[in-house]
């Protein structure tokens, strides 16, 4: 049987694959290295994910279920919401609403206010 040498993209190190789709010489090589990927990709949107994590954290916080959930423009950006970053738009009842993950803001026509709702 014919040993089949790989080269580790992690350390660059030769190795003999066990299996022919075998990539890394090592598991903790294999892990470190997506972690890495992945940290260089969280650092690349961080400057718009942090914004919308925070949003999504403050709509969590003030949404209650048993109460209409209107509160005015200038509360939620006291809170830390910012009104220009938000990760998706969802179309309800013909209306454009603004998300952060599970929670949407929707303008109260007519006023400053705005209504969180849970999707």
């Amino acid at each position: 049987m014919k040993q089949l040498i790989k080269k580790d993209p992690l350390t660059g190190e030769e190795f003999v694959a066990k299996r022919s789709n075998q990539r890394f010489a090592t598991t903790d090589n294999k892990i470190r290295y997506h972690n890495i990927k992945n940290a260089e990709i969280n650092k690349e949107r961080a400057f718009f994910d942090k914004p919308c994590k925070k949003g999504e954290l403050v709509l969590r916080t003030l949404y209650n279920p048993k109460s209409d959930n209107i509160f005015h423009k200038e509360f939620l950006q006291g809170m830390g919401l910012r009104l220009d970053a938000y990760n998706h738009v969802e179309k309800i009842n013909n209306e454009r609403i603004i998300c952060y993950y599970g929670y949407a803001l929707r303008k109260v026509p007519d006023s400053d206010n705005y209504q969180i709702i849970k999707l």
